[in-house]
């Protein structure tokens, strides 16, 4: 009876370690989202932008980065969350946007393979100001890019966004709006064989 006892406990402990191993190992291991394959990729992407939208609109116009939380679905379905910064862009647009563009930090949040990335920096193109009319600015822009790639492949290529925005400045206050990032110009000129 001792040993069956002892028994169990052994395989329950060799159990539980091994459920624990793999969850550690599934939260610290890379999950590459922006490979090669990004702005090649047609499909809209839905992701989640947590970070402190109120102090992003009132500091605009400095240079500081802030910290936020992407999080979106894998290919299997999976939730991923990394933590990664951003900062404003853009010189008319960020006098005149109430949200300007800005740029996407990953660096250090295992979400790009930097020798098919060549950059850490992504750039976003945001809806501006609240309203149909500048959403549908964002979605005519991201379309003259697609265009313009369909001359010529010397062109940015686009992946479209809808983001759904948590305010953590506002009692995490929801927006959802379309956006679209721009490829990295070191990966265009990689692409191109111009590095």
């Amino acid at each position: 009876m001792k040993m069956k006892i002892a028994y169990i406990f052994w395989l329950s402990v060799t159990i539980w370690f091994c459920v624990q191993t793999e969850y550690l190992y599934s939260q610290d291991r890379d999950i590459i989202l922006f490979d090669s394959d990004f702005f090649e990729n047609e499909e809209l992407m839905e992701v989640q932008l947590k970070f402190n939208i109120k102090k992003f609109i009132k500091e605009k116009e400095t240079e500081e980065y802030l910290p936020a939380e992407l999080t979106f679905f894998d290919k299997d379905s999976n939730k991923i969350s990394r933590n990664l910064k951003l900062k404003s862009r853009g010189v008319s647009r960020l006098r005149h946007c109430h949200l300007p563009p800005f740029w996407l930090n990953t660096k250090g949040s295992g979400l790009a393979n930097k020798k098919e990335l060549v950059s850490n920096k992504i750039k976003v193109v945001t809806h501006c100001r609240g309203g149909k009319l500048y959403e549908d600015y964002v979605l005519n822009e991201y379309l003259i890019y697609k265009m313009y790639n369909v001359i010529t492949d010397n062109s940015f290529r686009v992946r479209l966004l809808k983001i759904k925005y948590i305010d953590t400045g506002r009692n995490n206050r929801e927006v959802i709006s379309w956006a679209f990032m721009i490829e990295p110009q070191k990966m265009l000129a990689k692409r191109m064989d111009a590095l």
